[in-house]
């Protein structure tokens, strides 16, 4: 290979398990973890993609205050995922996000957010809130909860409908 013959072997062997390594998590990370057989035995389903949001804001006896549309979109990989929600008046993006499993409701996905308003929004206040999704097991809708705190103080529910 035009290598010099001092070239200890243990330097060869450790560049090619780490190439072996590399390329084997690219595959994982990629896109086999989205095989069904294999998404089974890691527990991480692909929840990547846009979903349809219905949204209403509720006051403390769970009126609806308001109702709202949202775009949300998911973006996944193996060990990561971003949910990035848009409405017509503002958008927010995940800052943290954790997945569980839990075998009675189905797959969970709690993420802490940070929303920002549009240009133009003065009623509107940057904030930061926390969320809470269930998934149907057919991975198809989802229902949500979430409250948020200091800048709107505002709770309520959510239902995703994943697009085809």
């Amino acid at each position: 290979m035009g290598l010099h013959v001092n070239l200890p072997p243990i330097v060869l062997s450790l560049a090619g398990a780490g190439a072996v390594y590399t390329l084997l998590f690219w595959v994982l990370n990629n896109h086999a973890w989205k095989w069904r057989p294999l998404s089974l035995m890691l527990k991480v389903p692909n929840l990547a993609g846009t979903w349809d949001c219905k949204g209403e804001s509720l006051d403390r006896d769970g009126k609806v205050v308001y109702a709202w549309t949202a775009e949300v979109a998911i973006v996944q990989c193996w060990d990561r995922l971003r949910v990035r929600l848009k409405t017509s008046q503002s958008g927010s993006n995940s800052m943290a996000a954790a997945l569980t499993h839990d075998n009675v409701d189905g797959w969970l996905l709690l993420y802490q957010y940070r929303n920002d308003p549009k240009i133009g929004e003065p009623e509107l206040r940057s904030h930061v809130g926390t969320c809470s999704v269930t998934f149907s097991k057919d991975l198809a809708y989802a229902s949500a909860e979430y409250f948020n705190g200091v800048g709107r103080a505002t709770f309520g529910k959510m239902t995703w409908t994943r697009r085809k």
